[in-house]
């Protein structure tokens, strides 16, 4: 006697993926392919589900999250979440702490001045834009 059941091939991978490999693994073959929300609600690890929210631009999150670190890496990409978030001047608490952390780290010294710059240049009126801002986020900074 046999069960068939009706299931696409994508399902189907889905299903063994499942199976075989654990949440961070299935959260880095989604973030490989280009869903950085979808892996940042796989992961299980707490860093990398941090730095798949900064990819997917969920700003807030990512820095809630990168905040329970203390280490350079960590505060340099809390410090580019909420860069991008808009919190210029919490962004350059988070950078000055990278370097305090690190100071080779010369990704959280390049956007840490990008960020200074833009605060001294803030119009007299209101805050800075942070849309115009091109912070950097190293590729690997999360791994390690």
């Amino acid at each position: 006697f046999a069960l068939g059941l009706a299931v696409s091939g994508a399902e189907a991978a889905d299903f063994w993926s499942s199976l075989w490999r654990n949440a961070d693994q299935r959260g880095e073959r989604l973030l490989r392919q280009g869903d950085a929300a979808a892996a940042a609600r796989t992961y299980a690890d707490p860093r990398r589900r941090a730095y798949a929210e900064l990819l997917a631009g969920d700003h807030a999150a990512a820095a809630r999250d990168f905040a329970a670190f203390d280490d350079g890496d960590a505060h340099y990409n809390r410090g580019n979440a909420l860069a991008l978030g808009g919190d210029l001047d919490g962004a350059l608490k988070a950078y000055d702490t990278a370097l305090a952390r690190d100071p080779g780290n010369a990704d959280a010294r390049r956007n840490r001045d990008l960020v200074a710059r833009a605060l001294k240049q803030a119009p007299p009126s209101g805050l800075p834009d942070s849309s115009v801002l091109e912070i950097w986020i190293a590729p690997g900074r999360s791994e390690r």
